[in-house]
């Protein structure tokens, strides 16, 4: 269900590196800056075009020994900064996160406390191996400090070329070690099989494509979809392998969802989009890009959970990265505890190394090592003692952040179980990242276990087909994973759901006529009017030039691009609904039918609530939210009480009737004060409203004396007691 051919190397970098984009910022570029850089980069022996020399630059990192002459040249901290930048996979980076990395490099003392940053990163620029991103439409640039100095966009970002990256990884000279810890135990460590993000992220993206969420301008999540997100017993659960709770997980994944192309961002609302490309050809290709997501995740942090996209100072990404970088450099047999790494950020990070007293940051590192990298298969996690883990990347992981060697895992093609009644079992250690997207397309997964189960239905047949699948994609998908033919009723009910869905007709643009009733439509085609009759009053017509307006009264236009009309009016007795059928459009009356029932009063178009609709819309899964929203939405008002009345759980099936005995008095101040006066408070049994009161048989007599002595008479007879219960 992917299409293309496999890409290169370089597309694993999250993001890939544009070509486009870094000749743009190229020609922002003054001629005197292009030809000082052409100098120290392509060294060129004659005075070559301004065109020539931006096309030279543009491509000059694809000739390694050039690449390597040019980093020899380089200080030690600029080759160590450009390592990192190779551990977090990005091709693209915030200027902001480098500067933090570099504060890592180096011994601090007490003369130079951080290392100056800005200069490593000018130091790359004007060796021309790296590129500013830069804006066209402002002067051309003269130099790096012109280029801060026009504060474009909302963070400072520049690109680097992965070959560049390749060429200089594992330059750790100015990068300060990190103590290892010897394990005195011969017990396996603990290790991930890869999984937990993949089956989390295919969860959040089936759930976002039938309900998609929204965001506030504050970047927060509305409290409906925050809900969502942090309950779902799916996108929630603790990690297969080593269980570590994160402050708010299903942000998360959606952060993560939102950076991978997996979930796309479309202000205001989250929708689903399409499955990376990198899951089709297998772990490495996968994982790599994660981990070009987490060095720039600042949306979502381990300590405040979610952040909001447009969040500003996180220091996460590029401890992330940093923490990778150090356990790279160890020997492959070396631990070291979560301890020690949160010692070394607290040590050497620019976000904690100036502070008097900086905060404890062993739990967030345990979050992001044991919560965030181990359930991705980078790590493994051993107990060393009581309350403290040892890590070490994984061969895996050592071999993707390295890119040195390469390891074959064991693959179980044969995992999948379709069950007659349509439930699907998948086998977790024959998951692969492409078979689970295929999977998440064709299927809903309801378990996330070592057996996860899924189940098929004719709505997940047709999102796969949506997403271009094809009743012989199934078949071959699961001749290839199921480890015994699947039942002949699935094959043939997926071949149904594939045929109707083929039988489908997709028009480019068509014109819909809607009519008041059946008689209308059918005088108007026996005029002539071409088109095609859809239930009985709308015709869909093709052509709009077969539309002849002057036999028709046009009562109005609906542009469907445009939010919902309100159209409705609300009568006096809360359950009537009237349309306005001048300013309704072709999807009121769908809506309609779901909770009401229509009503033929002359040629008004009249639909009422009843207790049967409503109860009838809640088995059906519609929500009294629901009904709200689209009050507020067709009505321009609040839903009535009456309709609150007809929805509401019932959980008591009686009500009570009795006879009362009332005292009205002349007006509310004399109301009040037999209310407040003790003498008479004790004899009201309760207040029934501004001048009604509930009294007792037994007190009748008792109330007359007490009122006589103030001064006021008790008229009106005390009628017989009755007693009822309906």
């Amino acid at each position: 269900m992917f299409d293309g051919s496999p890409p290169l190397h370089t597309v694993w970098y999250e993001p890939a590196w544009n070509e486009e984009a870094v000749a743009a910022s190229l020609e922002c570029y003054a001629e005197a800056l292009l030809r000082n850089i052409a100098t120290a980069t392509i060294k060129p022996r004659q005075k070559l075009p301004v065109d020539e020399l931006r096309d030279k630059l543009l491509t000059w990192h694809q000739n390694p020994p050039q690449v390597d002459r040019r980093l020899r040249e380089l200080s030690s901290q600029a080759r160590t900064l450009l390592a990192i930048m190779h551990i977090g996979k990005r091709c693209q980076w915030r200027v902001g996160t480098l500067l933090e990395i570099a504060s890592c490099l180096g011994e601090k003392t007490a003369e130079q406390p951080a290392l100056d940053g800005l200069k490593l990163v000018e130091e790359l620029f004007n060796q021309g191996l790296m590129v500013p991103l830069a804006d066209k439409n402002r002067p051309k640039m003269t130099g790096f400090a012109d280029w801060l100095g026009q504060g474009m966009f909302q963070q400072y970002r520049v690109w680097v070329a992965p070959e560049i990256l390749i060429r200089a990884a594992s330059e750790w000279d100015a990068l300060p070690e990190l103590i290892s810890t010897k394990l005195e135990t011969n017990a396996a460590p603990r290790e991930s099989d890869g999984l937990d993000w993949l089956l989390r992220l295919s969860v959040t993206w089936q759930t976002m494509r039938d309900t998609p969420a929204k965001l506030t301008q504050q970047g927060a999540f509305f409290k409906r979809d925050h809900d969502r997100l942090s309950e779902d017993p799916l996108i929630n659960q603790p990690a297969h392998d080593f269980p570590t709770e994160l402050p708010q997980m299903g942000h998360l994944v959606a952060a993560l969802g939102i950076h991978l192309g997996l979930l796309h961002y479309q202000d205001p609302q989250v929708l689903s989009g399409a499955f990376p490309v990198s899951w089709q050809h297998g772990w490495k290709p996968a994982i790599t890009q994660m981990i070009g997501v987490l060095s720039e995740l600042h949306s979502w942090s381990p300590t405040e959970g979610w952040c909001g996209l447009q969040a500003g100072t996180n220091p996460w990404p590029s401890c992330t990265v940093v923490m990778l970088a150090l356990l790279t450099r160890m020997e492959p047999a070396q631990w070291t505890t979560v301890a020690t790494l949160a010692e070394w950020l607290t040590k050497h990070h620019c976000f904690w190394s100036g502070l008097e007293h900086p905060p404890e940051l062993i739990q967030p590192v345990e979050r992001l090592l044991l919560g965030v990298l181990l359930p991705m298969r980078i790590i493994q996690a051993h107990p060393v003692a009581e309350g403290s883990t040892a890590v070490r990347l994984t061969a895996l992981g050592r071999s993707l952040l390295a890119e040195k060697g390469d390891i074959t895992l064991p693959e179980f093609p044969k995992t999948l179980l379709v069950q007659p009644n349509m439930e699907l079992m998948a086998y977790r250690q024959g998951l692969q990242p492409r078979l689970v997207a295929e999977l998440s397309q064709v299927a809903t997964w309801k378990t996330l276990g070592a057996a996860c189960m899924l189940v098929i239905d004719q709505h997940s047949v047709h999102r796969g087909l949506e997403a271009g699948a094809s009743f012989e994609s199934l078949s071959k998908l699961f001749e290839q994973h199921c480890v015994h033919p699947p039942p002949n009723n699935v094959m043939e009910a997926l071949r149904t759901w594939a045929a109707k869905r083929d039988r489908l007709a997709v028009y480019q643009g068509v014109n819909l006529l809607e009519f008041l009733t059946k008689t209308d439509l059918d005088d108007a085609v026996s005029r002539g009017l071409k088109g095609l009759a859809l239930a009985d009053r709308y015709l869909l017509v093709e052509n709009e030039e077969d539309i002849e307006y002057r036999h028709f009264r046009t009562l109005g236009t609906r542009d469907y691009t445009l939010p919902p009309t309100q159209c409705v009016g609300v009568s006096e007795d809360g359950v009537t609904l009237t349309v306005d059928p001048t300013r309704a459009d072709l999807l009121l009356e769908t809506e309609l039918l779901r909770f009401t029932v229509p009503m033929v009063v002359h040629e008004s178009r009249l639909y009422r609530m009843t207790y049967q609709t409503l109860d009838h819309a809640r088995t059906q899964g519609l929500s009294l939210r629901f009904l709200g929203d689209w009050f507020e939405q067709r009505t321009g008002q609040a839903i009535s009480q009456a309709a609150k009345l007809l929805w509401s759980d019932r959980p008591v099936a009686q009500v009570q009737l009795e006879s009362l005995l009332i005292l009205r008095v002349n007006d509310e101040t004399q109301a009040d004060g037999l209310w407040q006066w003790p003498e008479t408070r004790i004899l009201l049994h309760e207040r029934l409203g501004p001048r009604v009161f509930h009294v007792l048989a037994d007190r009748v007599t008792a109330l007359r004396n007490k009122l006589s002595e103030i001064g006021l008479q008790l008229v009106g007879e005390q009628p017989l007691e009755i007693k009822a219960s309906a």
